[in-house]
């Protein structure tokens, strides 16, 4: 996942592309093992290669795996932790700090064989 964010990365700066597709890239580099993660047919091989996407499922950096990852928790997504590694690292700006009254949030408790509930 790491390598598909690099040759990103790497293609905007050798290509001269603008820093808006960091944002709205209609395609990515993987090989079969991500391909097959991110459930996309007809990649073949461990060599990474330009892959357009078919759909706006996945798009720019913030479809990346390694994103993901990074601005997750273990256990769950985080859309506040992604929101503020946007403002910091992409935007250069971050976010003030919560109101002092703002309470913290209850952890989740999982299902009986620990699976959590979410809202789509």
């Amino acid at each position: 996942m790491i390598r598909e964010t690099q040759m990103f990365f790497e293609n905007l700066v050798k290509e001269d592309r603008s820093l808006l597709e960091m944002v709205s890239a209609d395609y990515t580099f993987m090989n079969e093992r991500l391909a097959d993660h991110y459930g996309i047919e007809g990649i073949i091989g461990n060599e990474f290669q330009r892959v357009t996407y078919k759909d706006e499922t996945r798009r720019g950096l913030l479809g990346h795996g390694s994103v993901l990852m990074l601005t997750s928790m273990s256990n769950r997504t985080s859309p506040v932790l992604r929101g503020k590694w946007v403002m910091e690292v992409i935007l250069g700006s971050p976010p003030p700090p919560p109101p002092p009254d703002v309470p913290a949030l209850e952890a989740t408790e999982g299902s009986e064989d620990g699976r959590f509930l979410t809202t789509r």
